[in-house]
């Protein structure tokens, strides 16, 4: 298992306290967080070479612009990071929208907001490989 210091995630949300929710746990849990407020900036970051290696993508899907459904078909193309993506949507309702999604080969999760925290770190642990540190020190 790696350190989740080793790990970057990027949160791609157009609501600036959705950022600052995710960012703050997902610090906690000791990750490397870094933020864009739309897909366009998400997109450049994730340009090869012109950002560090990100690893994981919090991605929420609907935002003006470019949205997550073009940003999860850009991450496919060659030229970009292969990263994987998590959605997360406000929409309350499943739908053939949100199903195109999940069926995405870069989609590894997917949430409804308001996500529940646990869920949601014991998601990213998985997908990444590592483990939180607060189980590492109530297990020794």
């Amino acid at each position: 298992m790696e350190q989740p210091s080793s790990k970057t995630i990027l949160i791609v949300d157009d609501d600036v306290d959705n950022q600052c929710i995710f960012k703050v746990l997902l610090s906690e849990e000791g990750f490397k967080v870094l933020t864009a407020s739309s897909g366009n900036t998400a997109l450049n970051m994730l340009k090869e070479g012109v950002c560090e290696k990100i690893d994981l993508v919090l991605l929420d899907l609907l935002m003006p612009g470019r949205g997550g459904y073009d940003v999860i078909k850009m991450l496919q193309e060659p030229g970009y990071q292969e990263v994987p993506i998590i959605v997360m949507t406000a929409r309350t309702v499943k739908s053939e929208v949100v199903d195109r999604y999940e069926n995405e080969p870069n989609v590894k999760g997917f949430f409804f907001k308001p996500v529940a925290s646990s869920q949601l770190k014991l998601k990213v642990h998985e997908l990444l490989g590592t483990v939180s540190p607060k189980t590492k020190t109530n297990n020794s």
